[in-house]
């Protein structure tokens, strides 16, 4: 259990990871992908900072928002940053 746990928090992390590279790579600042979101800064500041677990609707939200697909959240060879 305690090993599946640590992979889950892992692949967070790197998710988290992959949406803050994005955001440089792009220029984006966190203000304006929370306004396209129509989220708080700091709801978007607590998601990138892995204090609130971003669902699997938000994913769907924020790879809308940054023109990619989900799984180029989840993998960054396929976000074709």
């Amino acid at each position: 259990m305690e090993k599946t746990g640590t992979r889950n928090v892992g692949s967070h992390a790197a998710v988290i990871a992959n949406i803050r590279a994005l955001l440089a790579t792009r220029g984006i600042s966190r203000a304006a992908l929370a306004h396209s979101l129509g989220w708080s800064e700091s709801g978007l500041y607590r998601r990138l900072t892995n204090r609130t677990t971003l669902t699997l609707d938000e994913l769907d939200e924020l790879s809308s928002a940054l023109n990619v697909p989900v799984s180029g959240l989840l993998d960054p060879t396929a976000a074709g940053r």
